[in-house]
């Protein structure tokens, strides 16, 4: 049975039953992914001793993001979403099973586990459209933006507790608990999905060459809306020039601030504890009416943090920076989402969001770029420059967008055609 979203009232989105059993599964799957990277760079780096081959694996798991953005929007849109996540997490426990028989049976094999990790990254980019468009169906246009906090808060608070569960599993047993423990996870998340009830909004059934018509048409009308293509700009250059310090803050730790393990574990937590309290105040207490402004200003303050982080070689000092950067992306994170699903119509949801996805795939060209200048002047030096060329960018869309600023909720819902 399907209905219209826009008729929906106003609600915090926990007020919706098959929104919370979603929430809960979603987490289960957040912390799961966050305990794979962690693990497996830990697994890769203990096998080969090499940092290069660590971003080389990260790269295989973030590769099918942009290559199957709009694939996966496609089949979002065209298919069940229910269905299509049942089926992602049965490919995801699968290949995580075959993890853990290569690492029990000591199989030291680059390539499968590169191919793996690749399978891993499918379902996420499968997941990416498939999940938040099934969110927007249950909750309603009016609710996206603080659904969008909600989900946030789990996947930031995952990316806290993700690393820590990793440690210490690994620590005790190696990374076969690790992985086992990641398994556990999933299959708990999929058991909660067969008790979602996901209204199935009426889809035109449309042959395969249709279909890749109307992804073309979709994209072509991103392009042009002046709403998704802000969308799609501050997404590329936060993927390009923002993101790929993340996976780089053990070096910095270690190069540039000169601490131990578990000072180094402490900064790595601090952006995500700072992305739980933004996405946990803004989804309980706070309430977005001006979601553009909170999204291109708190990536704008975002920037402006890491770049004093970047010129800075105190720890507390640079692990306050990186928590304030945190708090501060969080109107990145919750409202890239919530901005696409507001403005376009929901029979393109899912297509919408693969073109979203395909400039979140952008990142890998971040992680080569910050690598090559890493390696010639150092990690300091990348993240300077990223951060200086991003706020350059950032000022001229807030001078050309700055119509677009100040819309509000109803404006942006009310444009979606």
């Amino acid at each position: 049975m399907s209905r219209n979203p826009t008729d929906i009232v106003n609600k915090r989105a926990f007020h919706f039953a098959e929104f919370r059993k979603l929430w809960y599964a979603g987490w289960m799957w957040y912390q799961s992914r966050m305990m794979e990277i962690i693990t497996t760079s830990w697994l890769i780096l203990d096998i080969t001793g090499s940092q290069w081959n660590v971003a080389i694996v990260a790269l295989f798991r973030s590769l099918p993001m942009g290559l199957l953005g709009l694939v996966s929007g496609a089949i979002s849109d065209r298919f069940n979403r229910k269905t299509i996540m049942q089926i992602i997490q049965i490919m995801n426990i699968l290949s995580l099973s075959l993890l853990i028989g290569l690492v029990y049976f000591e199989i030291d094999n680059l390539i499968i586990i590169s191919v793996l990790v690749m399978a891993l990254g499918v379902g996420w980019s499968l997941d990416f459209p498939a999940r938040r468009s099934a969110t927007a169906d249950i909750v309603g246009s009016k609710n996206v933006s603080n659904a969008m906090f909600v989900d946030m808060a789990a996947l930031t608070g995952s990316s806290v507790l993700g690393p820590l569960w990793s440690g210490l599993l690994i620590n005790w047993k190696g990374a076969i608990a690790a992985y086992i423990f990641i398994l556990l996870l999933h299959v708990t998340g999929t058991i909660i999905l067969q008790f979602i009830n996901i209204p199935n909004p009426e889809k035109k059934i449309e042959k395969f060459k249709d279909l890749f018509i109307s992804t073309k048409n979709t994209a072509i009308y991103m392009l042009k809306n002046r709403i998704t293509r802000l969308v799609i700009t501050v997404t590329i250059i936060a993927n390009v020039l923002f993101f790929p310090f993340i996976p780089m803050v053990p070096v910095f730790a270690e190069t540039v601030l000169l601490v131990n393990p578990v000072l180094m574990g402490l900064l790595g937590a601090s952006f995500g504890l700072g992305n739980v309290i933004g996405s946990t105040y803004l989804g309980t207490l706070g309430k977005s009416t001006q979601p553009i402004k909170l999204f291109i200003f708190g990536t704008s303050i975002g920037f402006l943090f890491l770049l004093t982080f970047s010129v800075l070689e105190t720890y507390w000092v640079c692990w306050f920076l990186l928590f304030f950067a945190g708090l501060a992306m969080t109107g990145f994170g919750s409202m890239q989402s919530a901005i696409t699903l507001m403005t376009v119509s929901p029979n393109i949801r899912g297509k919408a969001l693969g073109v979203v996805g395909v400039a979140i795939g952008t990142a890998p060209l971040g992680l080569l770029l910050t690598g090559i200048v890493s390696g010639i002047f150092g990690i300091e030096v990348a993240i300077t420059i990223n951060c200086s060329v991003a706020l350059c960018i950032l000022v001229f869309a807030l001078i050309f967008y700055r119509k677009e600023l100040f819309l509000e909720d109803s404006e942006i819902i009310s444009d979606q055609s």
